[in-house]
């Protein structure tokens, strides 16, 4: 497999090809008058002449900033631009939307939705997208202007007010991101992937047949056998089934509505690029929020194995090492237990019960803590690392969920989510009713 990666500096935020003059296998310097740092990648089984050749989107991987976000910040302004879906250009201002509010979530299968109120003589197009611009000056004189999220949007409610001065129109509109015209698209029939299908192809592939961007790094797994999706499967729920395949993240939107398949890094593995803390330059609101799992964990796994041939139980306990091991909480049992139906024929049964019991408590014995802070907005992608140093405490997580309401020097709230994997000790057991006389223990 060869793999090539093309770079170049560009003015230009939107619009940029593989056709586009000046691409080179060499990084380029970025500067006031290049701000964007564009990338593509180039794949193919080897250099023969004639071989086929794979190609991501070109995508903005880095931007020239020099602004100041930990200092004063003035004229800090919202904006609110109508995008053509066909085309994706700019077409203007909604110059009578008044706020809004823009919610980012991991777990939820469209990522981003928002809420925006209007009052005016026009009323909002819905035929258009949204695009929201955040932009504010520093002390220096700096400047900045970045896009916030670009979506559809709908009507909630709208008023009309009739008077001397003509027709006044006002309301709210729903706003959903671009992943919802995957979601709301299903095939009326069984839809098959292929045996050998490159995944993220196949993915990317879907999403281009409704004429929507997308952006992905190419990877080379390929699907094992046919797997058949039921009619009325929605091409969300198929796109995010081969990323899960190929260990990427679930399908999501960037900034600019282009969809991002791309795989998954755990935050521990990421830069830290985004950064809080409690110094001469924070830009904190007082107060950190921490919520932890580790209550609602099993200490203790029971797993029953039970056919016409067989009846099995295995277990396995967590003596020590996590917070909801059985020393840790006095001997108190915290019970998972599962009725398995289907288990792996090779070697031991009962092994392969009692090792999938080990499984489990490992899983049960890992924390999950969330912890959430207010701030002034900067741009954080969902999943990416965040480090977060407050009153001697630490933290480094991917982010979760952001809530970002639209109005200068309001709060942003950023919600990080952080896995501690415990190295426990632990005793596990299993023994046949049915099917044979073997036992485990250890």
């Amino acid at each position: 497999m060869i793999l090539k990666t093309y770079y170049l500096a560009s003015s230009q935020r939107i619009g940029v090809s593989r056709g586009t003059p000046g691409w080179s296998e060499t990084v380029p310097q970025l500067s006031d008058r290049a701000r964007y740092l564009w990338q593509y990648t180039e794949e193919a089984e080897d250099d023969q002449p004639g071989t086929p050749k794979f190609y991501s989107q070109p995508s903005i991987i880095e931007t020239y900033n020099d602004v100041d976000w930990h200092g004063n910040r003035y004229d800090e302004t919202y904006e609110y631009i109508k995008v053509s879906p066909v085309d994706w250009s700019e077409h203007g201002a909604y110059d009578y939307i008044t706020n809004g509010s823009i919610e980012m979530s991991d777990s939820t299968d469209l990522k981003v939705t928002g809420s925006f109120s209007f009052n005016g003589p026009v009323a909002p197009d819905p035929n258009y997208m949204l695009r929201v611009y955040y932009s504010f000056e520093d002390e220096t004189g700096h400047t900045t202007k970045i896009p916030i999220s670009t979506m559809f949007v709908g009507f909630s409610g709208l008023k009309y007010r009739d008077s001397t001065k003509g027709m006044t129109y006002s309301g709210s509109l729903t706003a959903n991101s671009v992943l919802t015209f995957l979601q709301k698209k299903k095939y009326g029939e069984p839809f098959v992937v292929k045996r050998n299908e490159n995944c993220i192809y196949k993915a990317a592939q879907l999403i281009q047949e409704f004429g929507m961007r997308v952006e992905y790094t190419p990877d080379i797994t390929l699907m094992s056998a046919d797997h058949t999706f039921s009619a009325g499967t929605d091409y969300l729920e198929i796109v995010n089934w081969l990323c899960a395949v190929a260990g990427y993240r679930d399908a999501y939107p960037d900034a600019e509505g282009v969809i991002q398949l791309q795989p998954y890094i755990e935050p521990e593995a990421q830069t830290v690029k985004i950064e809080f803390a409690d110094d001469e330059y924070s830009i904190l609101y007082p107060e950190v929020d921490e919520e932890n799992d580790w209550q609602e964990h099993a200490n203790v796994v029971k797993l029953l194995y039970n056919t016409d041939k067989y009846c099995m139980m295995a277990t396995a306990k967590n003596l020590r090492g996590s917070r909801i091991s059985l020393e840790a909480v006095n001997g108190r049992e915290t019970t998972l237990f599962e009725d398995i139906g289907e288990l792996g024929k090779s070697g031991s049964m009962l092994m392969n019960l009692v090792n999938l019991a080990e499984e489990k408590l490992r899983d049960e014995a890992k924390e999950t803590e969330y912890i959430t802070i207010s701030h002034a907005y900067v741009p954080i992608e969902l999943s990416q690392a965040v480090q977060i140093e407050y009153g001697g405490y630490e933290w480094l997580g991917g982010a979760e969920n952001v809530s970002i309401e639209l109005a200068p020097s309001t709060k942003t709230q950023t919600k990080i989510k952080k896995t501690t994997e415990a190295q426990i000790e632990l005793t596990k057991s299993g023994r046949t009713y049915r099917g044979g006389d073997e036992q485990i223990d250890g």
